[in-house]
């Protein structure tokens, strides 16, 4: 029975990638990018992966991080001064908290994922079955960004490191679809080595 069930993982994996082979994961790899404290946090541009920590310092970010104390805020990019519509983060409600998406969970264009593109809190309480986690590095928040190239939405995740505080956290790995409109994966909890076994893993360092 164990094997019928890892089995059927493996195949619906593969399906999955089967019917996507045109598009690729662009990953950061591991990083360590701190998110520091109102004003300014952190920003972060991840068609570049430039990093910076002042207001207009890095051109074209597509997100922004921030903290009073042991809280923690997420937020789009400006654009003209005012919230881009096709920036923001993931919640799965419509309070001003995002989700902690759980390993497998699709993010994109759809009908039960709702976007918040300005202020968006991080809480180890709400939303109700999917708050963030005290001393744990398994933390995926959703996110949307404009390709400045393009011109099209892409989907990605971060993953998050958060210490004993909601005021020690970090970012320790990125992630977006390279297609335009294509929805992404949270990485589930042993399908990047399955995947890898069968030999469909990574493409080069940033993608996979």
């Amino acid at each position: 029975m164990k094997s019928t069930r890892s089995s059927a993982v493996f195949a619906s994996l593969f399906l999955g990638f089967a019917s996507t082979s045109h598009a690729a994961i662009v990953s950061s790899g591991p990083v360590n990018i701190n998110i520091g404290g109102f004003p300014p946090g952190v920003f972060l541009n991840v068609l570049t992966g430039q990093v910076g920590t002042a207001f207009g310092g890095v051109p074209g970010y597509d997100v922004n991080l921030f903290g009073f104390g042991s809280t923690l805020t997420v937020s789009g990019p400006l654009v003209g001064g005012a919230q881009s519509p096709t920036g923001g983060f993931a919640r799965l409600n419509n309070g001003l908290n995002i989700a902690n998406l759980a390993g497998g969970a699709l993010i994109g264009d759809l009908p039960d994922m709702f976007w918040q593109t300005v202020n968006a809190g991080i809480t180890t309480t709400s939303p109700a079955g999917a708050p963030f986690l005290l001393n744990s590095t398994n933390n995926y928040a959703g996110f949307r960004f404009l390709n400045e190239e393009t011109n099209e939405v892409h989907y990605g995740y971060l993953r998050l490191s958060i210490g004993a505080t909601l005021a020690t956290r970090s970012i320790i790995e990125y992630a977006y679809e390279d297609v335009g409109g294509a929805s992404i994966f949270v990485p589930a909890p042993g399908a990047l080595a399955m995947i890898a076994v069968a030999g469909i893993g990574g493409r080069g360092r940033r993608r996979r």
